[in-house]
């Protein structure tokens, strides 16, 4: 499964799974784009993080500009 989000849907995507610890996202999902608008360095770094535990899922940036 792929998603494509807004930089505050990630934003809260991620306030969530920190806010619940040993929450993880989905494993159906491996891709994560973003667009939109501006996105955080931290956010990115925390979504790509989850690569650490296992999940395999990516987050990257998605400019059809």
């Amino acid at each position: 499964t792929n998603a494509f989000v807004v930089p505050t849907m990630l934003s809260r995507i991620i306030a969530h799974l920190d806010h619940h610890p040993g929450a993880m996202p989905p494993p159906s999902i491996r891709a994560i784009a973003y667009g939109g608008g501006k996105m955080p360095m931290p956010v990115v770094e925390s979504a790509n993080g989850w690569r650490r535990h296992g999940t395999g899922m990516m987050v990257q940036e998605r400019n059809d500009a």
